[in-house]
């Protein structure tokens, strides 16, 4: 470092500061993994990547599975870190304890704080925001911000008024400039789950409610997508289809689907058996039939797919995770952000 940088640093009083190379705020090296690999791609574009700090937004249509797939990460932050707490704001109270059964033990590490308007979650927020400091190991979650009213609507439903509220989406936006960096200065994440709608265009197109505020603040988006997964008229369960509407880290517009049964619950290595077909690691010699790296012996798919060690040998071959990255990640090259200025001209 030379004597100049070491000069602007000592100049500084924020206690953050440090060089670009060097600063904990930008290193993803320490990312929360999720059991799910199909889920991890959607936040890292890695199998084994997973969430790191800062806002990750869910959002989709009723029964989308919204709440499951986001406990399903928050979960992961608690078996990764053994004293972690889970703080979830509630603003629907669909969460049933059976929801938390998954995280045995972990459970009792979950706070529970009932939240009925924007103003109230700000404020909660905030306290807990400024209360805690970088090292403590807690994980926020909202289900959901497009469920909670402003004071000006509960305020006119008092009084009679029937005027639109135009006050929401501003508040919603106050709430993102307070909290997205301290989120990220402290190493906290915040999920939060959040409704969509069709537009009225001539395309119509799905869009998320609550103003920018939330689009602007999340380092992912995710849209909810399901569709249904049958044996014959018997429905068996639902694949939900992760469509990537923002990311930081994975190319946007990507999709990834990740299969939920009645049964079984999530299968964890759902689309990678098609993702290995697709990279030329399983190979098809004849319609309905597959064969394995070095071995020619013809397999069904279930066969593959219900052998755990099987799939995970598949997962941890290095040659499919650098194919895994180079379809969904974004280049740390920034030669993609060229491109894409490029195109948009």
């Amino acid at each position: 470092m030379s004597e100049l940088m070491k000069k602007i640093m000592k100049n500084s009083k924020n206690p953050y500061i440090d060089t670009l190379m060097e600063s904990e705020l930008l290193s993803r090296e320490n990312l929360i993994s999720t059991d799910v690999p199909a889920l991890n791609i959607a936040l890292s574009g890695d199998v084994y990547g997973g969430f790191g700090s800062g806002v990750i937004t869910i959002a989709g249509k009723s029964k989308h599975f919204k709440t499951l797939f986001a406990l399903e990460m928050t979960k992961a932050y608690l078996q990764a870190n053994e004293d972690a707490v889970l703080v979830f704001f509630d603003s629907e109270f669909g969460s049933p304890r059976e929801y938390f059964k998954s995280f045995g033990e972990a459970s009792k590490r979950i706070i529970h704080v009932p939240v009925t308007t924007v103003e109230e979650f700000r404020t909660e927020m905030m306290n807990q925001l400024e209360g805690l400091t970088r090292g403590d190991k807690v994980v926020f979650m909202l289900d959901s911000i497009g469920n909670l009213a402003s004071m000006k609507e509960f305020d006119d439903s008092l009084s009679g008024k029937q005027t639109v509220d135009m006050t929401r989406a501003k508040v919603v936006k106050s709430i993102f400039r307070l909290i997205t960096a301290r989120l990220k200065l402290k190493d906290l994440t915040l999920f939060t789950i959040n409704h969509t709608y069709q537009t009225l265009e001539m395309f119509s197109k799905e869009v998320m409610g609550g103003g920018t505020g939330t689009i602007f603040a999340s380092d992912t988006i995710i849209f909810m997508g399901k569709q249904q997964e049958k044996d014959g008229k018997e429905l068996l369960g639902y694949n939900f289809v992760l469509n990537i509407e923002k990311s930081r880290f994975v190319k946007e517009k990507e999709k990834i689907s990740v299969l939920v049964t009645y049964n079984k619950g999530i299968d964890k290595f759902s689309g990678m058996f098609d993702l290995a077909v697709e990279f030329g690691i399983i190979d098809s010699p004849s319609q309905g039939y597959y064969t394995l790296p070095n071995d020619d012996k013809k397999l069904r798919r279930k066969v593959i797919e219900g052998d755990d060690k099987v799939m995970r040998s598949i997962i941890d071959d290095e040659e499919f995770q650098k194919m895994v990255a180079k379809k969904y990640k974004l280049s740390e090259s920034g030669n993609q952000v060229v491109e894409l200025e490029a195109e948009e001209e």
